[in-house]
């Protein structure tokens, strides 16, 4: 017969946030939860105050070597991320739907090559025009 805990409870109290003592995961589970690699979660935690760009999620130092994230704290920073997002999607697209060439150089290119087709459909009209002449 398997022992099912009671309702409210659960045998692993780590990773489920049901239960009432608060639910914490270890770097390696907190990097899967949150889809990334442990490595860029210590990086992130690392960083300094004064570092510019996403510091991670908030994290809690039980010794020198052991620290744990609160699944509400990652939910909460994932969310964060999430809703910062849709800005640079719409700065894309808006790129994008606009044709933006990358770089001025690249810009330049795209002109002197639109001129020169310019260039080519006049000389053809001139021609057809004097055949006709």
């Amino acid at each position: 017969m398997i022992d099912t805990p009671p309702p409210g409870k659960s045998r692993n109290r780590r990773t489920d946030p049901r239960d009432k003592l608060r639910a914490v995961l270890k770097t390696g589970d907190a990097a899967d939860y949150c889809g990334i690699s442990p490595g860029l979660l210590r990086k992130k935690r690392l960083m300094g105050p004064d570092d510019p760009g996403d510091h991670g999620p908030p994290f809690i130092r039980i010794s020198e070597f052991v620290v744990v994230y609160e699944i509400a704290a990652l939910d909460a920073w994932l969310a964060e991320r999430h809703a910062a997002r849709p800005s640079l999607d719409a700065a894309v697209a808006a790129r994008v739907a606009a044709r933006a060439p990358a770089s001025p150089r690249k810009a330049s290119v795209q002109e002197a090559a639109q001129a020169d087709v310019v260039r080519k459909v006049k000389v053809k009209e001139r021609a057809a025009a004097n055949e006709a002449a």
